[in-house]
């Protein structure tokens, strides 16, 4: 479409125009008044049982040795059937994922997508939401059902005190903070997107109404033949 015929477009379909800008004005605003985010990280270290002297028969994995299959096994039981999807990089966050709202507990993954590397016997517990309250109470809420997970498979196992696995939570209390967020260029990306569905618009609505008036016409003709 050259430039001369774009501007004929804007000219004859004026309002067609008019309406794509004022909702790309609508979504640039939404985009500018977008709401701050908090994000908290905090990690559960699985300890092994303090009695070492008895044997262990509940588990395959002698767990005072290597605790991580343990903390395998006590990830897939919080998460039971939503398992969380895998990232490229072990940095990744909620939030850089798209999330707003949401919270997490997955195994210290230091390898990738492809390969899971698990060096420690470590459970990261990740929170986002718009209200900082809130997010605490969801961390909160998150650890308590870790630990509570982690109970019942003991218990279920009929596994004595002293051989139990634990949970030390670090930091003790988790802070919160607010995560940037690049307001200009969601506002310039929802800008472009905006523009090139009004000229789209403007485009296809022509072509229609052009199909529809030759149509019109063309019926007019049969009719006075």
């Amino acid at each position: 479409m050259t430039v001369v015929r774009l501007l004929r477009l804007i000219r004859t379909r004026w309002w067609l125009v008019a309406g794509g800008l004022v909702a790309t004005a609508l979504f640039v605003a939404l985009a500018a008044d977008g709401q701050t985010v908090y994000s908290a990280k905090a990690t559960l270290t699985v300890q092994a049982p303090t009695d070492t002297a008895r044997p262990r028969p509940w588990m395959s994995v002698d767990p005072v040795a290597d605790p991580i299959p343990a903390t395998g096994v006590l990830v897939a039981l919080v998460n039971g059937t939503h398992p969380l999807v895998r990232s490229t990089s072990p940095d990744a966050t909620l939030y850089g994922e798209g999330l707003r709202r949401a919270t997490s507990a997955r195994l210290l993954n230091t390898g990738s997508q492809w390969v899971s590397i698990v060096r420690d016997p470590v459970i990261e517990i990740e929170v986002v939401d718009s209200d900082e309250p809130r997010a605490a109470s969801a961390l909160t809420a998150e650890v308590a059902r870790v630990t509570s997970e982690l109970d019942a498979l003991q218990e279920n196992l009929a596994v004595a005190d002293p051989q139990r696995l634990t949970l030390v939570l670090t930091p003790a209390e988790p802070s919160f903070a607010a995560v940037p967020s690049s307001r200009a260029r969601a506002m310039g990306a929802t800008l472009m997107a905006g523009l090139c569905l009004t000229i789209a618009l403007a485009y296809w609505g022509d072509r229609w109404l052009r199909g529809l008036r030759q149509r019109h016409q063309a019926s007019v003709t049969v009719r006075t033949a």
